[in-house]
């Protein structure tokens, strides 16, 4: 442009001012010198620039996605730092990028990380092999595992070595600090949680158990289990006890998502949510289940536990009745008779050993536990004679027991035992069956049928214990005797009176049982139920399968998302959408289920649901890939969460009054090892040694006898 204007100045042959042409050539090349400069700056950093910047930036990662080059930190990578170079990477290529992250904090602290990795890897006593890890190494750590599996304070660890010295076991630790042995415990349960989390990761999909509560120090715990599927077999165990801010369900849920996120665990391939009914669980609009749905977990099935809705059953039935709510008290008012005395408690015992009784003690009907009021009523049939002789001795000069012996010492009360100890007998065990941790959803109808049937046979026909307590009693004319003492308030229409107590409190408990775990708890698992059971697919019409097909494909069959909301009042909140891909595809489903149809029908006809999953899972899964991951969704179905109050238990064994101070870490290590570690024979001692070993120097300091410092000399100073 400016050579075709310089050129029009010389071929003019108007006179014009040479001025302003002068002055537009000079304005045409000053703009073309800016465009050539602009061009310059924005231009891509070529390859040889590039290796530069590598040999200069040894961490350096040159990566190319969808035509475009991204920069990457090699040990923010490894270490999992929270910058952008660990992740997806850069894209802004300029010197001065690689400069600022190379003088960032993260950087720095991964810098270091490396360093410290590289000396212990150099370090030439950290290079153990496995036949080079002394006896003692192992006999140390299966010690401290033996301590944490039974639940023994860690100040027993070094008396416990001492007594193998005694023993002349080849040991040579000694005078460990409880920082050492600390380090130890949690080295122990790390391994096991690792091992844990990577099932968890490798599984398809999961189910997750959660109930809070709170411990001794007034701190509100939540317990979190899980149960997933390794090798066609359902495995339910520990995964973490985490503290909570409140009990609110937006904590809760938020604690959740929080610790699967930071264990790198997929929470959208949780398909199943055991909780223990609590409102804060269970709410249609806020409850911890719908916001776990709404942002994280879009197929998850929420369940009550199913032996907490028996408890709920049993509680409501005595309440609905007086006579049994009256017993219900009375009981506890006799617990707290004899446990506030001992004087009590030795004269019952001493009666115990006159009349030929067993030596029990009365127990206290928990209402916080489940069938609480069985071991109580079963101790009071077991030794009836010498509690009336002892009630009545004390009842001289005691107001409290004459009371109680009013009461106990009534025909009607005798006969209620004996019936109460046979219902709780056939609830018994229908409560230790809903507690068993290979109790699958489709073996709960069948068990509670079973319950209530025999509850229908003693609303008319005497049980065992009821035919001792009355074969028990002696009737002379009007008076009813029990040994010796004679039982009061007997008339002739007080049989009728009690047979009346009996139907309303058996009919109660029938309806309240049905009432609480409904034949058909839930259309999900009827469907999973009417798909892979092979007896009920057999009996089945097409039409009935079709529709439990179609029941599958609606909630497993469609892509749906996953919504979480950020932010605060004040920055304002903005709304993530996350698309969460189908379980399963419809069609493949449905030409998949003839062929299904016909194992049930030929080979597999006589397998239970639980064995027919197992069987698709490991032999036909590439057959049937569609009905293969209802088979691991089904054997991941829980219906339970009696894992969590296992777990509660056992964290009020630990972290007991005498232990209060107990930290989170540790308190869950030692849960962890208590609850589902391996026994001592089957655990690898040598894995935890040589990674104990290659944390730090420390071997020849730990087998060395305690020296104790030489004490302060006073410095003399001159006057």
């Amino acid at each position: 442009m400016s050579q075709k204007k310089i050129f029009n100045f010389f071929q003019s042959t108007e006179k014009s001012n040479s001025l302003v042409l002068v002055k537009g050539i000079l304005n045409d090349l000053v703009s073309d010198v800016i465009i050539k400069n602009s061009s310059k700056k924005h231009e891509t950093v070529n390859d040889k620039t590039l290796e530069k910047w590598k040999q200069n930036y040894p961490w350096l990662i040159v990566s190319t996605m969808h035509e475009k080059k991204t920069l990457k930190c090699k040990l923010c990578s490894e270490f999992k730092t929270s910058t952008i170079w660990a992740k997806d990477g850069t894209t802004n290529i300029q010197k001065s990028t690689l400069d600022r992250h190379n003088e960032c904090d993260p950087h720095i602290e991964a810098c270091k990380l490396s360093i410290k990795k590289l000396d212990m890897e150099l370090a030439p006593e950290n290079k153990l092999e496995k036949g080079k890890i002394d006896n003692a190494d192992v006999y140390l750590m299966r010690t401290v595992y033996m301590v944490m599996k039974e639940e023994l304070p860690l100040d027993k660890v070094n008396a416990i070595l001492e007594l193998q010295r005694i023993n002349k076991a080849d040991i040579s630790y000694r005078n460990l600090s409880w920082t050492t042995i600390t380090e130890i415990q949690n080295l122990i349960a790390l391994i096991l949680k690792e091992d844990l989390i990577q099932r968890l990761r490798s599984s398809e999909y999961f189910a997750m158990l959660i109930d809070e509560t709170t411990d001794v120090s007034i701190s509100k715990r939540l317990s979190i289990c899980v149960r997933y599927i390794h090798n066609g077999i359902p495995y339910t165990d520990f995964l973490a006890n985490i503290e909570l801010s409140d009990g609110c369900a937006h904590t809760i849920v938020t604690a959740l998502l929080t610790y699967f996120e930071k264990c790198e665990i997929n929470t959208s391939k949780c398909v199943s949510l055991a909780t223990d009914g609590a409102s804060v669980m269970v709410g249609k609009k806020t409850g911890v289940g719908v916001q776990l749905v709404a942002k994280a977990a879009p197929f998850c099935v929420q369940t009550h536990c199913v032996a907490h809705r028996l408890n709920l059953s049993i509680t409501d039935a005595i309440k609905d009745n007086d006579a049994m709510k009256k017993f219900n008290v009375k009981f506890g008012e006799l617990f707290n008779f004899f446990s506030n005395s001992g004087n009590r408690t030795y004269t019952l015992r001493q009666m115990q050993t006159l009349l030929d009784e067993p030596e029990l003690s009365i127990k206290a009907p928990y209402p916080v536990r489940w069938l609480g009021l069985k071991r109580a009523v079963e101790t009071v049939h077991e030794c009836y004679g010498s509690l009336l002789a002892t009630l009545s001795s004390i009842g001289v000069n005691d107001t409290k027991a004459k009371g109680l012996y009013k009461y106990f010492s009534s025909y009607k009360t005798a006969i209620l035992i004996g019936l109460m100890c046979d219902v709780h007998v056939e609830l018994g065990k229908l409560c230790c069956t809903l507690q068993s941790e290979k109790l699958m959803f489709s073996d709960v109808p069948a068990i509670v049928e079973s319950t209530v049937s025999m509850l229908n046979i003693l609303k008319t026909n005497d049980g065992e214990c009821f035919k001792i307590m009355k074969g028990n009693l002696r009737y002379e004319e009007d008076k009813v005797f029990y040994g010796n003492e004679e039982l009061t308030n007997y008339s002739l229409n007080i049989d009728s009176q009690i047979e009346t107590v009996r139907q309303n409190y058996l009919s109660n408990l029938i309806k309240n049982i049905k009432r609480r775990i409904p034949k058909h708890d839930s259309k999900l698992m009827l469907s999973l139920n009417e798909v892979l059971e092979p007896s009920i697919v057999r009996m089945a019409s097409p039409e009935s399968n079709e529709t439990a097909l179609q029941c599958l494909i609606d909630h497993y069959g469609n892509d749906k998302v996953i919504k979480s909301v950020s932010g605060n009042m004040i920055s304002g909140y903005v709304e993530t959408v996350k698309p969460v891909v189908k379980i399963i595809q419809s069609e493949q489903l449905l030409k998949e289920w003839p062929g299904v149809c016909g194992m049930m029908a030929g080979c597999y006809k006589n397998l239970s649901l639980p064995e027919f999953c197992q069987r698709i899972i490991l032999k036909h899964k590439d057959q049937f890939p569609n009905i293969a991951k209802l088979a691991v969704i089904a054997l991941c179905m829980q219906v339970t969460s009696v894992e969590c109050e296992r777990s509660f238990s056992t964290q009020n064994r630990i972290k007991s009054k005498y232990r209060a101070s107990l930290g989170d870490v540790s308190l869950e290590a030692l849960m962890r090892v208590s609850l589902f570690g391996p026994s001592v024979e089957n655990f690898d001692s040598e894995q935890c040694a040589r990674q104990w070993l290659t944390k730090r120097r420390r071997k020849k300091r730990l087998t060395a006898e305690y020296k104790p410092r030489e004490p302060k000399r006073m410095k003399l100073t001159k006057c």
